[in-house]
């Protein structure tokens, strides 16, 4: 997980970026595509991470593309809905 969505707090607890959700649901659906062992998920995750800390705040986010070492792979958006209620549920 890339450095600045989290920050180490006292002991073992750590305080991670509300985006960090849809960073960890978009590894977990193109882990589906891609295979469990396959590193291809989290490089495809990390290398749109600015785009996902964009679409956040998007109130209708579009269709996620990524271009990656001559991939380009276009994803709809529900993982990032996803994981605003997921987050939605936390806070409740």
């Amino acid at each position: 997980m890339p450095d600045h969505l989290h920050t180490r707090l006292e002991g073992n607890r750590f305080d991670y970026a509300p985006v960090t959700l849809a960073f960890g649901e978009l590894v977990i659906r193109l882990r589906r595509y891609f295979g469990e062992n396959s590193p291809l998920p989290v490089a495809l995750a990390k290398a749109a991470l600015p785009t996902i800390e964009s679409m956040w705040h998007a109130p209708v986010p579009a269709p996620l593309v990524i271009r990656h070492e001559g991939m380009h792979v276009t994803i709809a958006p529900d993982f990032l809905l996803r994981a605003k209620e997921q987050l939605a549920a936390i806070r409740a």
